[in-house]
């Protein structure tokens, strides 16, 4: 999962050296959190935020199989 969050934001950067993607997982949950540039926080975000719930949509769909729920965070 840290890899597939990776790969998608990285491609919606400038920077992507400076992406950081932290995953703690739980019995029930999982946390995912993207560390980026502040600058970058709207280019993860979107017009209207249709890309993080792209992003949000797509860890649901993938974690359907455990049924995990799932949490993103962006962290400047």
């Amino acid at each position: 999962m840290k890899q597939l969050v990776e790969t998608i934001v990285n491609e919606l950067v400038d920077n992507p050296e400076e992406v950081e993607v932290l995953v703690n997982e739980t019995d029930y949950e999982i946390f995912v959190s993207i560390k980026v540039n502040p600058k970058e926080i709207g280019k993860i975000i979107g017009k209207q935020g249709k890309n993080i719930n792209a992003i949000r949509n797509i860890l649901k769909s993938v974690n359907m199989p455990t049924r995990k729920k799932v949490s993103l965070e962006i962290i400047e």
